[in-house]
């Protein structure tokens, strides 16, 4: 199964699981689950059971090498291969050991449809990916070209804003004129000039 390859390659993990192996011991069946997820063995790929029970096995890299027949069909998940209880593969007393612990089908099936789902969805995210850069890539282009003249539009748009400030201004000290508000028509058209100032100095500066 490993061949040639380097630990590189080898970065999933598959877990030795014979119906035998639970057997002769004291310790709960929760705590045996927890020993086999400790032997893990790193491999390039899950591998699949042949047509018997020897027909595919893996050694370990410890000394003396042990070897365990594959029994259960398994799908990588976040480099864990997870068995497969639905795949015929797997054997049907593989499967009844298996399905003796609380939730492990159910959580088997579920990782195994959320890879494929996964899989299935690469292509869709590919492309919305390519899509994404593509559109940030017109905007960068568009606003290479066009964030100069919109910023001096904006600041145009405040100098005639100023400049309209001040010629309100005049018009409302004009409107002042015989008021009880008569006094503050100075201090209006005092507004009104700096108004006008401020737009002078804007402008020269723009």
């Amino acid at each position: 199964l490993l061949g040639n390859s380097s630990w590189a390659e080898r970065s999933t993990i598959w877990y030795p699981i014979t119906t035998d192996i639970f057997h002769g011991q004291s310790k709960s069946l929760e705590q045996q689950v927890r020993d086999v997820m400790k032997i893990g063995v790193c491999v390039s790929q899950c591998p699949q059971p042949g047509a018997s029970m020897f027909d595919q096995t893996v050694d370990t890299y410890s000394s003396p090498v042990i070897r365990y027949p594959v029994t259960y069909a398994s799908t990588a998940v976040l480099h864990r291969c997870i068995p497969d209880l639905a795949s015929n593969l797997t054997l049907d007393a593989v499967k009844t050991l298996l399905e003796s612990f609380d939730g492990i089908n159910s959580w088997s099936s579920f990782f195994a449809s959320v890879s494929q789902s996964f899989m299935s969805g690469l292509p869709a995210m590919g492309l919305a990916m390519g899509a994404t850069c593509a559109a940030c890539l017109f905007l960068i282009f568009i606003f290479r070209w066009t964030v100069g003249p919109i910023v001096y539009m904006l600041l145009l748009t405040t100098d005639l804003l100023i400049l309209a400030g001040g010629a309100f201004l005049i018009y409302y000290g004009g409107t002042l004129a015989g008021t009880e508000q008569q006094s503050y028509t100075g201090f209006v058209y005092v507004c009104s000039g700096l108004c006008f100032f401020v737009a002078l100095v804007y402008t020269l500066v723009l």
